[in-house]
């Protein structure tokens, strides 16, 4: 693919993007500075640059003064790094506007996806990259964090041992990664051909601000969540906890569906509760405006509370499998479509006004869905896993069959009593890192060996149903893991999939013209096809078929580890550059985010890797 960026998209284009007409501050004047020359923000802090602006103001003064006759007074020379930081991100907003109809008609050629890093060892998913084409295929499972810095950015694309030219998509968890991607990477940004940005947010964060929106549009809704909070209050009081034996868990306001959490103390507790409300034995602190606005509790917990909580659980139980070790990103999908099948079977079953609240969530689920969590490139990469390759097989009477374990449903996620919120030891020593680096590395050796015991007896449940599964595929019944509550639109998934390949290729062929548009449907489309239908056996990419292989991703932590050791060596010499300690840094968020670690700051952990010894780690 050539060099070419359209001219309208060119960084230098967007220097009248930020400010008040023709008196930018001084912050924005550092943000285009920022953006036209390809330095840090971190550069910008530093006491020099601060000299620099100050030796040229002066210079300035003298020459203005010199030439024009002209004295003046230079305002003191003060910025602050949160301040030209936002000026960068509305910089970095502007420009992103202005091509992100260019990127988006690229559509896919690969993806990586947020499914929820916190609390996730996997990081970044990628899903697909024209699976008929080894050399071609860019696996990413770095997570791109908000707070990268420029030589984060640089060090990690450097790093990677792949044809840059053919890396087509990097996901950021928010706004501010992506436009350091679009400011930072190069003067083009995610414009370069062959680097376009494709933006999917944390599903997480989508799915909490879904229930936002659903409050601020739903009166109803904003009573019941106010009332649960005032009940909250009530038994956080210290006199009503000593009296009545009750523990109020500290649960943020801003935790993911606090709601649930909240709903879920209440009837855990609900008659202890229920017989404190109904004596009206409120906590004298209270003042006689909130005693007169409590009235309602008299009743003691309304019906509409048993309601929410079961609004909420399917809702709580996605949130819990984007965040666990065991989500997948290409499977995000279809645990969305399950959520909203669940919510779908609850109409007609609820009080009145839990039918109107239901209304109201589910309609404002799909829709942020849809418009924030890129529904349509979700179902895309679910079309490339083993399961939904399997389903697209016997739609189209491939035969074969493909023995791979179930994955979990969204139905059979545990909802915990109430989710203890996972505290940093800020006193970790550091002798103790290694021992919890060992004691983590034990448990991933056991979760493998136990997922490899799930796998066998799935596959010995699969050879004893062998027959019965041959006469439903014969009579065309459904034999699929997780049938239950996908959507209709899943059962035409290969000719989506298609279409979206052949958009792919009218894009490709309007940027380089010497692309045909329709030799490069078929290439695509026959790459797809290849995959779709040669036996396992014969694939040439099996990293398909280890999205369900807990070895795949064990291996693939041990990698990183490795990659550290020479780096670290070098940086015991007094050849150690300052883009070394970066580089270690770098590996180690890597590493700390793909084995789930919680030490303190990455500058410990750098210095604890450091001083291993080579028989330290088994690898």
């Amino acid at each position: 693919m050539p060099n070419y960026v359209p001219a309208e998209h060119q960084v230098e284009n967007t220097q009248q993007a930020v400010g008040s007409g023709n008196d930018p501050s001084l912050e924005e004047i550092i943000a285009r500075l920022i953006a036209s020359l390809d330095i840090s923000l971190y550069a910008t802090m530093k006491p020099a640059f601060k000299s620099f602006l100050e030796s040229f103001a002066k210079w300035l003064k003298n020459k203005v003064n010199r030439e024009q006759g002209i004295n003046f007074t230079i305002p003191d020379i003060e910025f602050t790094r949160r301040g030209v930081r936002e000026a960068l991100i509305t910089l970095g907003k502007t420009d992103s506007s202005r091509g992100l109809k260019f990127c988006e008609e690229f559509r896919i050629f690969s993806i990586s996806l947020d499914c929820g890093t916190h609390g996730s060892r996997h990081g970044l998913f990628s899903c697909v990259c024209n699976p008929g084409k080894t050399d071609r295929h860019q696996f990413f499972d770095t997570t791109i964090s908000t707070n990268w810095t420029y030589e984060d950015y640089h060090t990690w694309f450097d790093s990677l041992k792949v044809n840059k030219n053919h890396v087509a998509g990097v996901v950021g968890d928010g706004l501010p990664a992506q436009v350091k991607g679009l400011c930072h990477w190069r003067p083009e940004g995610a414009l370069f051909p062959g680097l376009q940005t494709v933006y999917i947010r944390c599903l997480n964060h989508v799915l909490n601000n879904a229930i936002v929106h659903a409050r601020k549009q739903c009166p109803l809704l904003n009573e019941l969540m106010n009332r649960v909070h005032q009940i909250i209050i009530i038994f956080k009081n210290h006199d009503m906890r000593a009296r009545y034996k009750i523990r109020v868990p500290s649960i943020p306001e801003t935790r993911w569906l606090y709601i649930y959490d909240t709903l879920f103390f209440i009837f855990d507790n609900l008659e202890t509760i229920n017989t404190a409300l109904r004596s009206g034995d409120l906590p004298l602190s209270l003042s006689r405006a909130t005693r007169e606005q409590l009235q309602w509790t008299r009743d003691g917990i309304p019906p509409l509370f048993k309601d929410a909580l079961m609004i909420f659980k399917p809702l709580k139980q996605l949130q819990l499998w984007l965040e666990s070790n065991k989500s997948m990103g290409a499977y995000a999908f279809l645990m969305i479509q399950q959520c909203q099948g669940m919510l779908d079977e609850m109409a007609g079953r609820l009080t009145p006004d839990g039918e109107e609240i239901l209304r109201s969530i589910t309609t404002i689920f799909k829709n942020d869905m849809k418009e924030y969590g890129r529904i349509d490139l979700l179902r895309f990469a679910f079309g490339f896993t083993p399961l939904a390759r399997k389903i697209i097989r016997d739609k189209k009477g491939f035969g074969g069959k493909t023995n791979y374990p179930p994955i979990m449903q969204l139905k059979d996620v545990q909802v915990p009593t109430i989710p203890s919120l996972r505290i940093i030891n800020r006193e970790i020593t550091f002798e103790k890192l290694g021992e919890i680096l060992e004691e983590e590395r034990t448990e991933r050796v056991d979760e493998v060996a136990e997922h490899d015991e799930e796998i066998q007896q799935a596959e010995e449940e699969q050879m004893l149903n062998d027959d019965h599964a041959a006469e439903t595929n014969a009579d065309g019944s459904r034999n699929s893991l997780v049938w239950d509550v996908v959507d209709e639109e899943i059962k035409d998934l290969y000719t989506f999939m298609i279409t979206i390949l052949r958009q792919r290729a009218i894009a490709e062929s309007t940027v380089d013209p010497t692309i045909n548009k329709d030799d490069r449907a078929k290439e695509l489309s026959d790459a797809s096809d290849f995959f779709i239908e040669q036996d396992d056996s014969h694939l040439i990419n099996g990293h398909h078929l280890a999205q369900n292989d807990g070895k795949f991703w064990y291996m693939n932590g041990i990698k990183q580890l490795k990659a550290i050791r020479p780096i670290g060596k070098r940086m015991m010499s007094l050849s150690c550059s300052e883009a070394d300690v970066e580089r270690v840094i770098s590996e180690l968020r890597k590493t700390r985010n793909s084995m789930n670690e919680s030490c303190k700051e990455e500058y410990v952990a750098c210095r604890f890797f450091i001083k291993l010894n080579d028989d330290q780690f088994d690898i």
